[in-house]
């Protein structure tokens, strides 16, 4: 991956990485499922926390604050109550460990 500011030296003025993203993601997912088949096969485990996302993460990126802040606006108290309860909105469940 070619730096930005030595794009800019090169006098490119703009720049796109649409593959970036997408390939580092896929590369990660091959990674993991390689692994987990290890796993499955040897009995081998792994202990690779930086092929996982927290659940913080994952909602964070979701933004399911504003997804719950939404529902909980846009949804009858009537509707929210028969999807979820009595209690307080979440739609990420959290189980204590």
């Amino acid at each position: 991956m070619i730096p930005l500011r030595r794009l800019e030296a090169l006098g490119i003025r703009r720049a796109t990485v649409p593959r970036m993203l997408p390939a580092a993601a896929i590369h990660a997912m091959i990674t993991a499922l390689s692994l987990m088949k290890d796993t499955m096969e040897t009995g081998q485990m792994h202990d690779r926390p930086d092929l996982l996302a927290g659940i913080e993460q994952i909602t964070g990126l979701m933004n399911y604050d504003l997804i719950n802040r939404l529902e909980q606006d846009f949804s009858s108290d009537e509707d929210l109550e028969r999807r979820y309860g009595s209690g307080p909105v979440d739609l990420v469940r959290r189980h204590a460990h």
